[in-house]
């Protein structure tokens, strides 16, 4: 059973502190829901409201797929109705995640790689971040003005980590929620993701 090892590993991406908050979670009846649980259960001070947590291989609710914003209406309405702080979506293994602001409105993937970036930056005193070239020019700005060196990369995410490993790179964006990480062997990772977003 590797799931107490692999929550560790998650927990280890939560050195600084997280305020009180309260999120919405949409699962999309995958993965996040199972690891969710786990890590978010060792955070009593955010609340969390979970959305389709059932897990279901046939999707019945709505494709998990973060990049298509019609998937994010359920979840925009729960974040205006519980006032929670920001949503959060998984797609179905969780290896991408996407996020809506506290108004409900979808925040495209470069704006969120911006937000991670200049966080990770700072905690990290510099570094460099890989970024695919379909990203915003308000990422590169970001990472600039954190006092990082951004780093344009092909569309896809062998791309993106192999360029990240050559780099030594902290940090990897693409825009469809894909998020990588020096410190989780330059993988992406949805839920350490989240983790980050509630720290930052």
């Amino acid at each position: 059973d590797i799931l107490p090892d692999y929550t560790k590993h998650v927990l280890s991406f939560s050195k600084h502190k997280i305020k009180k908050m309260k999120i919405v979670i949409d699962a999309g009846n995958g993965m996040g829901a199972w690891i969710s649980n786990r890590i978010f259960n060792h955070f009593p001070q955010i609340e969390v409201i979970p959305i389709y947590f059932e897990l279901d291989g046939n999707f019945p609710n709505h494709v998990p797929n973060t990049a298509d914003y019609k998937n994010y209406q359920e979840l925009s309405k729960l974040v205006l109705k519980h006032r929670a702080d920001f949503g959060i979506s998984f797609d179905g293994d969780a290896d991408r995640a996407g996020f809506v602001d506290e108004k409900g409105k979808v925040i495209e993937g470069s704006i969120s790689g911006a937000c991670l970036a200049q966080y990770l930056l700072m905690k990290n005193n510099g570094g460099k971040v890989v970024y695919s070239s379909t990203c915003s020019k308000s990422l590169v700005e970001a990472i600039v003005w954190s006092g990082g060196k951004p780093l344009i990369e092909k569309v896809g995410h062998s791309f993106i980590k192999a360029r990240m490993r050559k780099e030594r790179a902290i940090f990897g964006v693409e825009n469809s929620g894909h998020y990588f990480y020096k410190d989780n062997s330059y993988a992406d990772s949805g839920i350490i993701t989240a983790v980050f977003m509630c720290q930052a």
